[in-house]
């Protein structure tokens, strides 16, 4: 019987683990700016950890930096998927 309960709460503890994670996933600026906040109330301060994309983006400016001859290998053409840069797509 203890095993049992010990087991079930280890599964709630995971579910809701589990949905933290998707509701953070979800609205992840709302949510750092509350820790952010509650943090600060505490005395202390946080920063949330950079996203994938936002972890790329610092590191294609450094190797651009350090690599100034990668610039002429971008490409200056349509890329596919990519916005029109003149708005001329919504415009019409």
């Amino acid at each position: 019987m203890a095993a049992d309960k010990e087991q079930r709460q280890i599964n709630l503890n995971k579910a809701y683990g589990s949905a933290s994670q998707r509701l953070r996933d979800g609205h992840r600026d709302e949510f750092n700016q509350m820790y952010t906040e509650e943090a600060a109330k505490l005395g202390e301060t946080w920063h949330p950890r950079l996203t994938a994309e936002q972890r790329a983006a610092e590191e294609f400016d450094r190797l651009v930096t350090e690599f100034p001859f990668l610039r002429d290998r971008l490409p200056t053409g349509d890329v596919v998927g990519a916005p029109d840069p003149t708005g001329a797509a919504e415009a019409g």
